[in-house]
């Protein structure tokens, strides 16, 4: 079975811009066009079309379809090395292009991270799922610590402790996890917020780390260093 390498030049200026592959190229070509995706390839294609133009196609060669990887590879590493500026996220050979190694924004983790709580909110049976897979689920001391270190100052609001002590109600503990619990508890000593002289106790990992009470009393500090 065959199947097609093709290529997407620049309408002005003939330069190839895009090398990829597809069975049915007419199809993807289209695909192309309606791409939404925040991508180099993507953007330039959006370009084209503000313009009212479009990339052009072209069939570069037809391989078995057994082969196609090294054949993307062979021609995307060929056209670079010939000064084409190409568009292609990667060295070509995977299907559909692998997102290893690429870094979101910090705006597009954040419409992420929005995206996935507001699914959450309105789904409680994603949202059980999603609690069931984290629940019982073993961390290495490393993450243990990085959680603790990100945790140090949060200030938990009033909703958020409600709606803490709603899910803590009437749940019942094994007598191992009783026992850890209280010796957690005898282990705690008194810590002092060296700001506003707020009392707190906290176990003695936390207190050896511990540098204010809240990030309001962070926050004041820092002005008053600067």
């Amino acid at each position: 079975m065959k199947t097609f390498i093709y290529s997407l030049s620049d309408p002005i200026t003939k330069q190839v811009r895009y090398i990829g592959k597809a069975n049915n190229a007419n199809v993807r070509y289209y695909n192309h066009l309606r791409d939404k995706t925040k991508t180099h390839k993507g953007n330039w294609i959006r370009s084209l079309l503000k313009q009212n133009l479009k990339p052009e196609l072209a069939i570069v060669d037809e391989v078995s379809i057994a082969d196609w990887q090294f054949w993307e590879r062979h021609y995307i590493s060929l056209y670079k090395s010939w000064g084409f500026k190409l568009t292609n996220k990667t060295e070509g050979g995977d299907n559909p292009p692998s997102p290893r190694g690429r870094k979101d924004s910090r705006e597009t983790r954040l419409k992420k991270s929005n995206a996935l709580k507001l699914f959450l909110k309105n789904n409680p049976v994603a949202r059980k799922k999603r609690g069931d897979a984290q629940r019982g689920k073993e961390r290495s001391k490393e993450t243990k610590r990085k959680i603790s270190l990100k945790n140090l100052g949060r200030i938990i609001s009033p909703e958020g402790r409600k709606r803490m002590s709603i899910a803590q109600k009437g749940k019942k503990f094994s007598k191992e996890t009783v026992k850890k619990r209280s010796l957690k508890l005898e282990r705690k000593v008194n810590w002092v917020c060296p700001f506003c002289n707020t009392n707190i106790i906290l176990i003695p990992y936390r207190a050896k780390r511990q540098k204010f009470c809240s990030c309001k009393c962070r926050e004041q500090n820092r002005k008053i260093n600067l």
